[in-house]
This record gives structure tokens, sequence and C-alpha cells, in this order.
């Protein structure tokens, strides 16, 4: 009787497992169908009300926001080779660039669920940007604020060195 209570528990476990398996990798696989946002009116997109999005254009979006940072001298040209290199260093992929602007993306291990990062560069504030957010789900437990924090610090010392 035992045994068969635990054969029960063990399946219905098993199916539980597999079933939160191939929803987690069927939303990895959806979010290689999507793109980064873009810009709207020459700013970053606002972050949806999901709390896996940062964003540094918002201020007043507390739950969102992360500090810019400043970029004391430079043009977009040189910058731009700079968070190439930096995006790269940090396990990204650059995947468009136009004037100001660069989106990324960062492709996670076992589920390979792709998030965007975006940078923009404001010449006249001399403040450079960051859009951080998955492209599937709702909660990334703090994952894009983290990498946004990582991905800065990598900037800042890549700004320093050269």
């Amino acid at each position: 009787m035992f045994q068969k209570i635990l054969l029960w528990v063990f399946v219905v476990l098993f199916i539980l497992c597999a079933a939160l398996y191939t929803r987690f990798y069927t939303l990895g696989q959806e979010s290689k169908d999507y793109t980064a946002m873009g810009l709207e009116q020459g700013s970053l997109m606002p972050c949806p009300d999901t709390p896996n999005c940062v964003n540094s254009e918002f201020p007043d979006d507390q739950e969102h926001y992360i500090a810019p940072l400043l970029i004391t001298d430079g043009e977009w040209t040189s910058l731009q080779i700079l968070l190439r290199q930096a995006i790269r260093q940090h396990g990204g992929i650059v995947k468009n660039t136009n004037e100001h602007y660069m989106a990324a993306e960062y492709t996670s291990g076992w589920f390979e669920f792709v998030d965007d990062i975006e940078l923009r560069f404001d010449p006249e504030m001399k403040l450079l940007h960051i859009r951080s957010a998955s492209r599937v789900g709702y909660s990334d437990l703090g994952v894009n604020r983290e990498r946004s924090e990582r991905l800065k610090g990598v900037i800042e010392k890549l700004l320093v060195s050269n």
C-alpha cells in the first residue's frame, strides 16, 4: 500500500516537473521571436508594469529606475566601439546600432530566455541611458537590474582605461 502511494506521488511530481520544464522551455523559444523595443520620440521605451525591466529614462518610475551613466568626454563613434566591447565582455551580442542607439541580446543558459539591453547616448546631457528587459514572462528575480549594474561597471572600467 505504501509503495503504491509513493509511486503515485512520484508520478505526479514527475508530471508536474515535466509540465514546468515544457512551459519554461516554450517561453524561452518564444522569446527568440521578438526584438528590442527601440526608440519612441528619441527616448527608450518605458517599462511595462511587470518587474522584469529597468530603465534610466524615467526617474519617476522608481520601481524600474536605474541611474544613467555620465559620459564626460567622447563622441558616439568612439563610445560605440567601447560599448560593443563591453557588451561582448559581458556575454551579449549587439544586434542593432544607429545614431546614438544600440541594442543587444543576452541569452540565459538553461531555457534560453532572450533579454534585451538597449543603450541611448544623449550627447547634450552627456548621459548614457540604459533599458534592460525580459521579452517574456513576469518576474526575472532581479536579473535585468543586476545585469545592467554589471554592464555599467564594465563600461566605467573601459572608460577609465581608454
